[in-house]
């Protein structure tokens, strides 16, 4: 064939096969039938995908719908045969999501980001329970947010800005625990910010802009405590700015510009040390520029401008460094420096400066700042709402405003109790430095206590009772040495109540009952030497009654009911001789009627009904002339003497009825075992438990409560009674606690023998019996003790040899059985214990050589044998303990050595080694 022709047929064949190529039909679409990376049924929710989103015309879209590789296509990932990541971000996607994407059941990451998407955000979007990413920012999305987007519990990432979505955003987005940010921002939503969304203990990033966002900005957001980026600017948000934006420490941008906040700025904001950007302009703000601001050392970008600001610029704000507006207000400065300070970052700002018109500018009865402190309560508490506000924000004397006093050109009281007062008390109280009485209650106001009040170190009365507070009690209160009177009852008020309370040492009235404060009563209130009211009722309190309240000896009232207090009721009570009422009913409290009691002769009310209070009631309780009233019941007490009964029976005849028998402990406690409940009150009743130092809790219903006792799991791991006046034997029944791992009973009086039974606590890390009076022998079953680390037993008085099975614990690291009186040889098996640090056996009687194989304890740094009847040739292996700071003492045997470098190496060790040794006896 000629060549020019056979070239022109090849060149003409491949010309053909080309032009059938870009034919449709000779495309080869996916099978999913035959793909082998992904279940089918998620392949053809792939597929679905790139057919219901226009995947042909796709940025890029190499591999979808043409090979059987699903895992390589472009923006895929697979992890053990399943997608888990979809990222086809910016790549040109058109019209909706496909409902068999739900199908995607592993799928960690979906993100669409900057597509064409339209439609609403799919509902089923709930079948993908492991998404933690999901990016659908940036398309033109509508209708409402799902509220089953709240069951994605992994979810960190949720952007659903730049869309044009609409309705409020669902209750439920504050189920996503593990969120981190949520974008939400340039879309259409309305209605309120959720409370629930104050759930979200994780988030970092809040971005709500752009929206049709109203009312105020709830509370719970507050709890946010992780949180930097803050931006709800460009919404409808009403009320003021919150005080608790000061407790987001981590913050770096708050944006709140274009909403209608209005009030003063917080004292509070000047805490957020990391702020780079606070953006609050065109609101209307108004009141003065808080000095506080010129703390934000970080603060990169400020805008004020577009308020209603007022007086003078605080001089601080120059340390700033960079970007300030503050036009549009009325704002002042006469300062040279700060005028060209502010000159220096714009020019402009005086032009659109207009005058004041607050009364504080021109008022001459108090401070300026005082006056300005006292127009912003008004405005943060709705003062034109108030019942009764004649002269507020009006007049031009402060001190003739309703509620208010003053002396000598300051406000000593502020007192408008039930005067229908809302919204949070703000920070910039605590400007009334004069202050003596602030009295609030009987209001409706919310928030926090304000942590500015414990600055006001005259005030002798804070009354905010009956109002809706919440949050903790400020620790700043303890400041308030001059205070008298302490009324924050009826509130809801939580967390504990602080120990430093017991630094007010004037105060007579402490009223925190009605609210939902937990945890135990502190024992410093008990230093409150001038205390007559004591009302902590109607909490969530635990834990004992302090012994510290019998100290109390001004004390009129002791209200504890309606709490959790379990215990005993302190004997120390009976000191109270002034006491008129002692309430403790609806407690948990159990053990007996203490008889001191007796002693209340100014006692009229005593209540204790509703507890767990067992046994005879005390006869002494007769002596109580001015008791008018007794309530007794629901209890599992008992009464056998006739004038007592006689007696009880004329201050309530029904006290008597609904009384029980008293149960055993053990048997309706469920924090342990019940065979480990038995074990530790045979070793109360066997070591004299009534009479030791400190017996608090004990044979109560909570037995991992009581003193010394520990427990994990249902199971005691640990009883420490030390230096506790413990007396009398170790029961046998203390094996039952299988889960012991350390028994601390050192420095008692205990007697008797060491139980064998001890060898059943397998877990056994830590046994301290030592300087007691045990005697007999050392029981040698405790070589089963395989996870001991430290026995000490000395200063006691036992006998016989050392067990050769002690050699067995190998885990031990401190062996002391000095001052017994111990016989025998010292067992070879002791250079097995090779952890060994300190191996004391001094003050004994022990006979024979050194074992060579105490050579071997390398890890040795002390080994004491003084005082011993030790005969012979010290061994050469001695040599052997490397320790170099090694301790060691051989004195008052019958010890030789005649090895010159063993003789060098004993006098490094201890001079003196040789100085009490004696001929062995024959």
């Amino acid at each position: 064939m000629n060549l020019k022709k056979f070239k022109l047929r090849y060149v003409t064949k491949l010309v053909g096969l080309a032009a059938l190529s870009c034919l449709p039909f000779a495309q080869a679409a996916t099978d999913c039938a035959v793909q082998t990376q992904i279940d089918k049924e998620e392949c053809q929710a792939l597929v679905d995908l790139y057919t219901s989103t226009n995947g042909a015309n796709w940025k890029r879209n190499t591999g979808w719908n043409m090979t059987n590789t699903p895992c390589s296509w472009k923006g895929v990932s697979c992890d053990g045969g399943h997608v888990t990541q979809l990222s086809l971000y910016d790549n040109q996607l058109s019209d909706s999501i496909p409902e068999s994407l739900g199908k995607l059941s592993r799928l960690q990451e979906l993100n669409l980001f900057y597509n064409q998407l339209s439609g609403s955000i799919p509902e089923w979007l709930d079948n993908l329970t492991q998404l933690q990413v999901l990016v659908l920012s940036d398309n033109q999305l509508s209708g409402y947010i799902p509220e089953s987007l709240g069951k994605l519990s992994n979810l960190k990432e949720l952007l659903l800005d730049n869309n044009k979505l609409s309705g409020s955003i669902p209750d439920s987005l504050g189920q996503l625990s593990s969120l981190q940010n949520l974008y939400l921002h340039n879309n259409q939503l309305n209605g309120s910010i959720p409370d629930s969304l104050g759930k979200l203990s994780s988030l970092l990033q809040l971005s709500l802009y752009d929206n049709q966002l109203s009312d105020s900005i709830p509370e719970s957001l507050g709890q946010l405590s992780q949180l930097k980026a803050f931006h709800l600017h460009e919404n409808q948000l009403d009320g003021f700015i919150p005080e608790w934006l000061g407790n987001l420490t981590q913050l770096q941008t708050l944006m709140l510009n274009n909403n209608k906040l209005n009030g003063s700025i917080p004292e509070s904001l000047g805490q957020l040390s990391r702020l780079v950007y606070l953006n609050l302009n065109n609101n209307q703000l108004s009141g003065s520029i808080p000095e506080s601001l010129g703390q934000l050392s970080n603060l990169a970008y400020l805008d004020l401008h577009e308020n209603q600001l007022c007086g003078n610029i605080p001089q601080s704000l120059m340390n700033l460094k960079y970007y300030v507006n503050l036009n549009n207000n009325h704002l002042t400065a006469s300062n040279p420096k700060l005028i060209a300070w502010l000159n220096a970052q714009n020019p402009d700002w005086t032009k659109n400066q207009t005058r004041c018109s607050t009364v504080c500018a021109v008022q001459t009865q108090i401070n300026e700042k005082e006056c300005n402190a006292l127009v912003d309560f008004y405005i943060r508490t709705n003062g034109a709402n108030w019942r009764k506000n004649t002269g507020w924000n009006v007049t031009n004397s402060p001190c003739n405003w309703k509620g208010v006093s003053c002396d000598n050109g300051h406000v000593t009281r502020l007192n408008l109790s039930s005067n229908k007062l809302s919204d949070s008390i703000p920070e910039s109280l605590g400007k009334l430095s004069s202050l003596q009485e602030l009295e609030l209650g009987s209001n409706k106001l919310s928030g926090s206590i304000p942590e500015s009040l414990g600055k006001l170190s005259n005030l002798q009365i804070l009354a905010l009772y009956n109002n809706k507070l919440s949050g903790s009690i400020p620790e700043s209160l303890s400041k308030l040495s001059s205070l008298q009177e302490l009324e924050l009852n009826n509130n809801k008020l939580s967390g504990s109540i602080p120990e430093s309370l017991g630094k007010l040492s004037s105060l007579e009235e402490l009223e925190l009952n009605n609210n939902k404060l937990n945890g135990p009563i502190p024992e410093s209130l008990g230093k409150l030497s001038s205390l007559q009211i004591l009302a902590l009722s109607s909490n969530k309190l635990s834990d004992f009654i302090p012994e510290s309240l019998g100290n109390l000896s001004s004390l009129q009232y002791l209200f504890l009911f309606g709490n959790q207090l379990n215990g005993f009721i302190p004997e120390s009570l009976g000191k109270l001789s002034s006491l008129d009422h002692l309430f403790l009913y609806n407690n948990q409290l159990s053990g007996f009627i203490p008889e001191s009691l007796g002693k209340l002769s100014s006692l009229e009310y005593l209540f204790l009904y509703n507890n767990q209070l067992c046994g005879n009631i005390p006869q002494s309780l007769m002596n109580l002339s001015k008791t008018t009233l007794i309530a007794l019941n629901n209890n599992h007490l008992t009464a056998y003497n006739p004038e007592l009964i006689a007696w009880l029976n004329a201050k309530n005849p029904d006290w008597e009825k609904s009384q029980t028998p008293c149960p055993t402990v053990c048997a309706i406690q469920t924090q342990i075992d019940e065979k480990e409940c038995h074990a530790l009150i045979d070793f109360y009743t066997s070591t004299d438990g009534a009479n030791w130092r400190k017996n608090t809790g004990w044979m109560t219903n909570s037995p991992c409560n009581w003193k010394g006792v520990s427990c994990d799991n249902g199971h005691v791991t640990r009883l420490n009674l030390s230096r506790n006046q413990l007396s009398g034997s170790i029961p046998e029944s203390l094996g039952q606690l299988s889960h012991l791992k350390g028994l601390i009973l050192h420095e008692n009086q205990l007697s008797g023998s060491i139980p064998k039974s001890l060898s059943q606590l397998s877990q056994l890390e830590r046994l301290g019996l030592n300087n007691n009076q045990l005697n007999g022998s050392i029981p040698k079953s405790f070589g089963k003790l395989s996870q001991l680390e430290r026995l000490r037993l000395n200063n006691n008085q036992l006998n016989g040899s050392i067990p050769k099975s002690l050699g067995k614990l190998t885990q031990l690291e401190w062996f002391a059985l000095n001052n017994n009186q111990l016989s025998d040889p010292i067992p070879e098996s002791l250079g097995n214990l090779n952890q060994l640090k300190y191996l004391i056996l001094s003050e004994n009687q022990l006979s024979g050589s050194i074992p060579e194989s105490l050579g071997k304890l390398n890890r040795l740094w002390s080994l004491n044998l003084n005082n011993n009847q030790l005969c012979g040739d010290i061994p050469l292996s001695l040599m052997n303990l490397s320790e170099t700071s090694l301790s060691l003492t051989l004195g008052v045997n019958h010890l030789t050595a005649s090895d010159s470098k063993l003789i060098a190496w004993l006098k490094t060790k201890n001079s003196t080694w040789a100085e009490n040794q004696t001929p062995c006896p024959k």
